[in-house]
């Protein structure tokens, strides 16, 4: 788990831009519950 709270607005930019980029990459090879998951496991966080 992540506590936003501890982070900068700098880190959960990287962290947003980080897991756009798994659900892109990953989200393609995914379907069902598995890419549902995914979305929400890289849910935006700013």
């Amino acid at each position: 788990l992540i506590d936003t709270k501890l982070l900068t607005r700098d880190e959960l930019h990287w962290l947003d831009t980080y897991h756009a980029r798994v659900l892109k990459e990953v989200g393609d090879h995914l379907s069902g519950d598995e890419l549902t998951w995914l979305r929400k496991a890289c849910a935006p966080f700013a």
